[in-house]
């Protein structure tokens, strides 16, 4: 008895210590960005075109911005959002006149 007890006790604190699943986290990391980019117009314009992939709280960022300024701010913010613990940055700056060819939505994945 005192032995299941004791193997109760190790799974349900190896559950505690491990928490959610990675790709449940990874999606709300996706759903965080894109409420980020799309309720946030004026953190980089532009930047609702923007596309980002999560794996295992590594977020990859594709398409085109603006400015320089406009890419460090993105950068930064979603870098701030909880469970995020990295930002591989692959924004491109464009020049005048471009515009970015997919929506987020378009490339939304985890």
């Amino acid at each position: 008895m005192k032995t299941t007890y004791l193997l109760a006790l190790i799974v349900a604190g190896t559950i505690l210590i491990a928490g959610p699943s990675r790709a449940a986290t990874d999606a709300s990391i996706n759903k965080e960005i894109f409420h980020l980019l799309m309720n946030n117009k004026s953190l980089a314009p532009g930047a609702e075109k923007m596309t980002a992939t999560t794996h295992d709280g590594v977020v990859t960022l594709t398409g085109g911005v603006m400015t320089p300024e406009d890419k460090n701010a993105l950068h930064k913010a979603i870098a701030e959002l909880p469970g995020v613990q990295e930002v591989k940055d692959n924004q491109l700056i464009l020049k005048s006149g471009d515009s970015p060819a997919q929506g987020f939505g378009q490339g939304l994945e985890n």
